[in-house]
């Protein structure tokens, strides 16, 4: 570890400060270890557990012109919008 950017995080030793929170580089372990190997000195997942949960159907995160996007997003507002229509 280098010593001039490593830190110690409640007693968690890291080799650097960048952590990437949990989001969209996030989203597979591939991706959690690309970036863990591209040099992060830790990563955040989203929850997991043991048992498996249902969560939203894919896609959930789509490609744009502008770069990633969560779609999930997408489905609250549509569903939200429907809701206030039929209403």
């Amino acid at each position: 570890m280098n010593p001039m950017i490593t830190i110690d995080l409640c007693g968690l030793k890291l080799a650097n400060p960048t952590i990437l929170a949990s989001g969209i580089l996030g989203y597979t372990g591939l991706s959690l270890r690309r970036v863990i190997e591209a040099g992060a000195g830790a990563v955040i997942t989203k929850s997991m557990g043991l048992k498996p949960r249902i969560g939203y159907p894919n896609p959930t995160i789509v490609q744009t012109e502008c770069g990633l996007m969560r779609w999930v997003y997408l489905i609250q507002e549509l569903i939200t919008s429907k809701k206030k229509w039929i209403n």
